[in-house]
């Protein structure tokens, strides 16, 4: 037995998975890093957009500025609260000139001071929240805007997953201008940020260089982000995983089943080919026994014809007078030799039958003379019981079968009828069904009938049902399998039909 195959397989499972899983990571892989440029753009959009709402704010108060020869805290006031309300987000506009806040608001208190006090650190804070002070200079003075806007403000949840987390630094050393993490869609509060070593592998870096020049950051600002959002984690992980482990398993399972299939089917070819001779073996032998024992009922009725040939010379008288006891004695001697022979003539048939030897001559013939040439056979015996026995078939019906054959079978079942009835009460009927394709003949009696305990056994060889005293001969057990034998031989069908108590009907029919 060779191992190559299996071994071959087992490889070809290991090498498969493999791939598999290379290509399954590989496009996990690829499925994150377009996630993380898909965020990317977003993000980069998200602050090219508010820059620009910056600037026309900015541009807008420049315009105002402008076209006005002057510009009153009133007015100023009044065009600022409609600047904000537009733009909610920033938190304080104020103009200064050679370093003094001239007009602020909505922080109006912050007038007259200098801005270079104000905003003296980078961050700046303001109301709490850490902002940026981009300084836009007003045309055709030598006054400039400056406008708080909070750091937050450049970012925006809603693009992200339920679950991320984001930091902005400031852009001179890793310290947090702002900070959020949502957890399955939860802000989680005052929490500070941390990053496991895979979300930090995992994490998107950003920089953007703004056009927004800050006051007293005296350069412009860029935006640093730091972001872990989970569609950034390769999912399937586990999925790769077991991939492997099953592809390792499968690599060694599959060939040592193939290998125990292979010891298996060996062992099952050698023990059928020993249980095919020692089947052949015994097929020969039986047939020997079926053909010795069909030459030993042969040689045993041999001797039997003249020993009845004789008893009827004696009981003739040819060979003297006999008294009445030697004529009894004759009689028993004959009837007993008549069961033998009709017991050996069985076993000769039931043997030729199995061994595929019985001659079957077929010819033209009416059935109504071959069912009462039957019928006159067993006349005497159904007077002597007083059972009545009626032939039903009346009419001429022709078909190509043995007569002698089909005679047997007929006598067989109504032999059988005969001593399964009662007498006086008794009935066995014939009958006849004609069709275009076949004869069918039924044998019907009025006797026990067959218990549906036995009806499986009926056709087998040496059944004998019924072993009550209404039985009077035992029989040899072997009519029926006869009877099942020639007509199946014939190309017939065989059946009965019994209800226990009401009586049995056999039916067997012979092709035209």
């Amino acid at each position: 037995m060779t191992y190559v195959q299996p071994i071959v397989i087992g490889v070809m499972i290991l090498v498969v998975v493999l791939v598999t899983n290379y290509q399954f990571t590989n496009y996990q892989m690829q499925v994150v890093n377009q996630n993380k440029e898909n965020e990317r753009k977003i993000i980069e959009d998200e602050i090219s957009k508010k820059i620009d709402q910056i600037n026309q704010a900015a541009s807008s108060l420049n315009e105002f500025y402008n076209e006005s020869l002057s510009v009153s805290t009133i007015q100023f006031d009044d065009y600022s609260r409609i600047i904000i309300e537009q733009n909610p987000t920033i938190k304080n506009i104020l103009v200064e000139k050679n370093g003094k806040i001239i007009e602020s608001y909505p922080h109006q208190e912050f007038e007259g001071s200098d801005v270079s006090s104000l905003y003296k650190q980078f961050p700046s804070v303001l109301d709490g929240v850490k902002v940026m002070n981009p300084m836009f200079q007003i045309s055709q003075s030598k006054e400039a805007s400056v406008f708080s806007i909070p750091f937050e403000s450049f970012v925006n949840p809603i693009i992200f997953s339920n679950n991320f987390k984001l930091i902005l630094f400031n852009q001179y050393n890793d310290q947090s201008l702002y900070q959020i993490e949502v957890k399955d869609g939860q802000i989680l509060q005052d929490n500070a940020i941390h990053f496991s070593a895979d979300e930090l592998q995992n994490s998107l870096i950003i920089e953007k260089k703004t056009d927004l020049f800050g006051y007293n950051l005296q350069n412009f600002y860029l935006l640093k982000y730091q972001i872990w959002d989970s569609p950034f984690e390769e999912q399937g992980s586990t999925y790769g995983q077991i991939l492997i482990i099953s592809g390792f398993i499968l690599s060694v399972a599959v060939p040592l089943l193939i290998i125990r299939y292979q010891r298996l089917t060996n062992f099952i070819k050698r023990q059928s080919a020993q249980l095919e001779q020692a089947n052949e073996k015994l097929l020969q032998a039986d047939k020997t026994k079926n053909e010795f024992s069909a030459m030993l009922t042969h040689e045993l009725k041999t001797p039997l014809v003249p020993i009845q040939g004789y008893v009827d010379i004696l009981l003739g008288g040819h060979l003297g007078n006999l008294t009445n006891d030697q004529k009894e004695k004759l009689q028993v001697i004959r009837s007993s030799a008549r069961s033998l022979l009709n017991l050996i003539s069985d076993m000769l048939d039931a043997q030729k039958l199995e061994l595929g030897q019985l001659k079957i001559v077929k010819q033209r013939n009416n059935i109504r003379d071959t069912v009462e040439q039957s019928v006159e056979v067993l006349k005497t015996v159904a007077v002597e019981k007083t059972i009545a026995l009626v032939n039903h078939v009346n009419d001429d019906i022709f078909a190509s079968y043995d007569n002698e054959r089909i005679k047997q079978v007929i006598t067989n079942l109504i032999k059988n009828s005969l001593n399964v009835s009662s007498p006086q009460t008794g009935k066995i009927e014939i009958i006849s069904k004609d069709s275009p394709s076949e004869i069918e003949i039924s044998v019907r009696d009025n006797g026990k009938g067959i218990p549906d305990t036995e009806k499986d056994k009926v056709f087998k060889k040496f059944y004998q049902g019924d072993t009550s005293s209404t039985r009077e001969s035992s029989g040899s057990g072997l009519g029926l399998a006869i009877c099942k034998g020639i007509v199946e031989t014939h190309g017939g069908k065989i059946w009965f039909e019994s209800k226990y108590g009401q009586g049995t009907t056999f039916i067997f029919t012979i092709p035209k």
